[in-house]
């Protein structure tokens, strides 16, 4: 998916706390920079009664593509004053970061608050810089510079007195805010009562100037009282981090900040850097990588430039991957039984099955299917994917759709994922890749349709669109927020892959990649899939292997996030043992966990062979997965793989799977409740056996 450019406003200061003096009206206009692509900017200004000005940087490209919007940088000076040559320096920074492709081009602003304006409203009215930022600056910028004027085009970021403006203009108004960061910010106390890096007389001065000598306004202004009187607001769709170094005189009061954000659960990510004082460029030369990142996030941009060459090869590493080698709108093939190239009679291996159920209670399957006799379905030519229905409770299915890329070409679809989001809209997410290559190197690009009128056998679909990246092959989790979080896999070279965040904040409308971490070669994890537990924090879980090989699994392993799904732990083992092989995890009605996967919790796997995908076995969690229950078998036989289930209303569970994808070439489904996988005695298994129902059978009429 095509990322969207992002304004990106940082507030970085760059100097330290001086005293406190009414600033002349000649302060508003700035000398003429004196650096490559800058110009100094003036405009009309009520709230400052005269012209004001500021510096500008254009990236390279803004010339060149006269249609194109660029990204925003306003970078707000420090306590002593805007500086042409500071300006530059933060300018040439920013502007190797995007020639090296770190980070998109954007156009820096560098506005003029004056020394020691705090960038907020004077209590006695003569100078009002959050009023001017706010309704003056960001409109002109966005009138005269090619922008996006809107609130995914903007980020607020700020260093000391710039991180406390950061902090009260990004929280005060995060409409008008992609993210917000916090570097080596103050003052962040709930009191000024002291000021760290400057004297007692110094303080007086502060408060008397600008906050018109009264405690109560320097408190009712204060990034402490607004994240407070903001907290709901500030819990959804804003991405936030705050950084400090160990060395910080302001790093007790960056601390408590924290701490205070923490306590109003409002999602942040926090870094305190050992043995860095209050200087801005160590701060950032410290976080290195991981500051370009941070934008990279906010863009919802994985990866600008390539990753470099490959020491083995002397090729760029992203290139030993093939991708699709163009952007192809599948096929959408209609009643597919019924056609001479797609036949249920013609196929040879089948599986990968995935289901939802709609309100009504329609059921809804989808897998993908190969034509080429003797191989496997994973690496089968010529795959596409099927849709099939069911409006009697899985008694009777009628295929309604096949997708097929480009027929007997060069691509496939595969990994379809069907799901009916929290407005009743029916998703069928798919994805396309390359033939003739091993599944496990495959770069594969996920894709999607939809139908609002799902409760119909035949609905009407819209046009497939290619919405992220690598594979989205399991359930998303709907924040407590709304935001729809799917796990994808994504691998970017023969010897890496990324587990990433994959979200919606707008209800399907836009897709973007929240945050990532690395799944390295030897953990070969795939097939990700999250749970949002009960304290807020999200858990995913991770199918392993190594390079594909079902001879050698490692579990399940895990990777957690707190700030929903900006950053993660790097992926570890979790006690749960397990094959290579998918798994199914989802919270039921009663907020316990369901776990769907091949035999015991606690499996010995120096005997686990290609013959474990067999025992399909269902577990419960009271507690958040720290222990689980004994296990009710769903298919006891070698050859199942690959469960998938949801609960309905009325409490039942439906569960889909396949068995011998390549000889028997079933799709199978069974219903169970809660309190029989408690059970898990012999009675509730006959049950399961008994509800088990055949969804599909490949090779047949």
């Amino acid at each position: 998916m095509k990322p969207s450019p992002l304004t990106l406003i940082t507030a970085l200061l760059l100097a330290p706390l001086a005293g406190v003096h009414a600033q002349p009206a000649s302060r508003w206009v700035l000398p003429e920079p004196d650096a490559p692509r800058m110009q100094r900017v003036l405009f009309d200004s009520k709230t400052a009664g005269e012209k004001v000005s500021c510096y500008v940087f254009t990236p390279q490209p803004y010339d060149a593509d006269q249609e194109r919007r660029f990204p925003v940088l306003y970078w707000l000076h420090g306590s002593g004053g805007s500086s042409a040559g500071a300006a530059a320096q933060v300018a040439r920074r920013y502007s190797e970061a995007m020639r090296d492709g770190k980070i998109p081009p954007m156009i820096l602003v560098f506005p003029n608050g004056l020394p020691r304006g705090m960038w907020c409203d004077w209590k006695d009215g003569s100078v009002k810089l959050e009023t001017m930022f706010i309704e003056e600056l960001i409109p002109h910028i966005d009138g005269a510079f090619r922008t996006v004027a809107k609130r995914e085009g903007r980020i607020i970021d700020g260093f000391s007195m710039g991180g406390y403006g950061a902090a009260r203009l990004g929280f005060k108004h995060p409409h008008l805010f992609a993210a917000v960061s916090l570097l080596g910010a103050g003052p962040l106390q709930a009191e000024l009562t002291e000021t760290p890096r400057a004297g007692p007389r110094e303080r007086e001065r502060l408060l008397s100037t600008v906050y018109g000598g009264d405690m109560a306004y320097f408190r009712a202004v204060s990034p402490w009282r607004i994240v407070e009187q903001n907290a709901e607001k500030l819990r959804t769709g804003l991405l936030i981090r705050q950084v400090v170094g160990d060395r910080d005189e302001t790093l007790s009061a960056n601390r408590e900040f924290n701490q205070r954000l923490d306590t109003l659960k409002i999602p942040h990510s926090y870094r305190q850097l050992p043995g860095i004082p209050h200087d801005p460029n160590l701060v950032l030369n410290t976080l290195g990588e991981d500051n370009w990142l941070f934008y990279r996030r906010a863009l919802g941009v994985d990866q600008i430039a390539k990753a470099g060459p490959n020491r083995a090869t002397g090729k760029d590493s992203t290139e030993e991957i093939p991708a699709p080698s163009r952007a192809v709108s599948p096929k959408l093939i209609a009643d597919p039984n019924h056609t001479k190239d797609h036949a249920r009679a013609t196929r040879t291996c089948t599986g990968v099955a995935s289901m939802t159920i709609t309100r009504g209670g329609r059921l809804w399957a989808a897998w993908y299917v190969g034509t080429t006799r003797g191989a496997k379905i994973e690496t089968c030519p010529n795959a596409y994917v099927v849709v099939s229905t069911s409006g009697d409770g899985g008694k009777t299915w009628k295929e309604a759709l096949a997708l097929d890329p480009d027929g007997p070409g060069n691509l496939k679809a595969v990994d379809p994922r069907p799901w009916v989001d929290p407005k009743g809209r029916l998703w069928i997410i798919f994805h396309i890749t390359t033939n003739g290559v091993s599944h496990t190197l495959q770069n594969k690009k996920a894709w999607a349709i939809t139908a609002d009128d799902a409760e119909t056998e035949t609905p009407s679909w819209s046009r497939p669109s290619h919405i992220a990246d690598g594979v989205m092959i399991n359930k998303p989790v709907v924040l407590a927020n709304g935001d729809w979080l799917f796990a994808a896999h994504d691998r970017k070279s023969v010897k890496m892959g990324l587990l990433k965040a994959v979200v919606s904040e707008d209800n399907g409308q836009t897709f973007k990649v929240r945050g990532q971490v690395e799944a390295s070669h030897e953990l070969h994890g795939i097939e990700p899939m999250p749970v949002e537990r009960k304290d807020g924090s999200l858990w995913m879980l991770i199918r392993t292997g190594n390079a594909g090989d079902l001879d050698t699994p490692q579990g399940i392993a895990e990777s957690f996030s707190t700030d929903r799904g900006v950053t993660w732990s790097a992926p570890r083992p979790s006690a749960i043992k397990h094959t290579a092989s998918r798994f199914h995890i989802s919270r039921l009605q009663s907020g316990n966990l369901l776990l769907v996967k091949h035999s015991a919790i606690n499996v010995d796997l120096t005997t686990v062979g290609r013959k474990m995908r067999r025992e399909l076995t269902a577990f419960l969690s009271q507690d958040d997965g720290k222990s689980w229950s004994t296990g009710l078998m769903i298919d006891a036989r070698v050859g199942c793989s690959y469960p998938d289930a949801q609960q309905t209303a009325d409490g039942t569970i439906y569960l889909i799977w396949d068995y011998n994808r390549s000889k028997d070439q079933e799709i199978l489904m069974t219903t169970l409740r809660e309190e029989d996988v408690l059970a898990a005695k012999d009675e509730a298994a006959a049950r399961v056996k008994t509800n088990r129902k055949l969804v599909s059978k490949g090779g047949t009429p």
